[in-house]
């Protein structure tokens, strides 16, 4: 049970929407509630369902305060965190700070023509780095602007077009090294 102002509510731990309101509310460092909190729904049930069950990160991060208002497993795994980690925390705290100035641009953009597509390092709660690809929309979450990112971990595919780029830089070498042999050869008959 909890108090807010003067009225009292028993809230249901599990539905997603107390969740995201006592975030919120975290967040802004405040206590007072403008409405009765809801317990989980039958409506609301295939949406949780499929947030939670989405093999991408979704993040929904509010746009005001810049907290992450609520993520699912796929996201808190990809940041090493657990959810009750995750929910409340600026989301600026797991960007890198090499990419902060790049991050921020593109929320500015977005604000401005609700377009959000932008790759930046992450950090994960143990301090390695990972690269990810967003994608977002703007919507109203419980009244509050927000954005609903899709985070994809692309560190693999990095991974690879750098092991890939490696190796064209190394047969470009060898080529070349051979090109300038052939052509010692020749000048050597001639």
């Amino acid at each position: 049970m909890v108090v807010y102002s003067k009225d009292l509510y028993i809230i249901d731990d599990n539905c997603f929407e107390n969740q995201v309101i006592r975030a919120m509310d975290q967040a802004k460092g405040t206590i007072v509630n403008k409405g009765p909190l809801r317990s989980t729904s039958e409506e609301e049930q295939p949406y949780r369902s499929t947030f939670d069950a989405a093999q991408v990160g979704l993040i929904i991060t509010d746009l005001e305060t810049g907290c992450v208002a609520e993520a699912n497993p796929a996201s808190c795994a990809m940041h090493g965190c657990t959810r009750e980690d995750f929910i409340g925390q600026q989301l600026t705290a797991f960007i890198h700070p090499d990419n902060l100035k790049v991050y921020n641009e593109h929320i500015r953009a977005f604000q401005l023509d609700g377009e959000f597509d932008v790759r930046v390092h992450h950090i994960r709660r143990d301090g390695a780095t990972l690269h990810a690809d967003w994608r977002g929309t703007a919507f109203t979450h419980r009244g509050r602007p927000c954005l609903l990112g899709v985070v994809l971990d692309v560190s693999w595919r990095i991974q690879a077009d750098q092991r890939f780029h490696q190796r064209i830089k190394a047969r470009t070498r060898e080529q070349s090294a051979l090109l300038e042999i052939s052509h010692i050869i020749e000048l050597s008959k001639g």
